[in-house]
C-alpha cells in the first residue's frame, strides 16, 4: 500500500518538477550569468550567509569584538 501511493505520488510530481525546472532555465534565455546562478542554486542550493548583514567586514569584527569582551566582562568575578 505504501509503496504504491509513494510511486503514484512520485508519478504525480515529477512532471510538475521537471515543469518547474524548465521555466526557470527559460526564464534565463540569453543571460547565462543567470542561467549559472541558477543551475547552482539548483545543485547546491542556496548559500545561507555565515555573517551578518554589514558594508565594512572591518567595522563588523569591531562590533563582534566588543560584544564579546562584554559578555566575557559580565562573567568574571567582581574583585574584593
Amino acid at each position: 500500500m505504501y509503496q504504491a501511493q509513494k510511486r503514484l505520488l512520485n508519478d504525480l510530481m515529477n512532471p510538475e518538477k521537471a515543469k518547474y525546472f524548465n521555466d526557470k532555465i527559460v526564464s534565463c534565455a540569453g543571460n547565462q550569468s543567470i542561467l549559472f546562478k541558477t543551475v547552482d542554486e539548483f545543485l547546491h542550493g542556496k548559500v545561507v550567509q555565515s555573517l551578518p548583514a554589514h558594508n565594512n567586514i572591518h567595522e563588523l569584527a569591531y562590533r563582534f569584538s566588543w560584544s564579546k569582551l562584554r559578555l566575557t566582562s559580565y562573567s568574571l568575578p567582581l574583585p574584593r
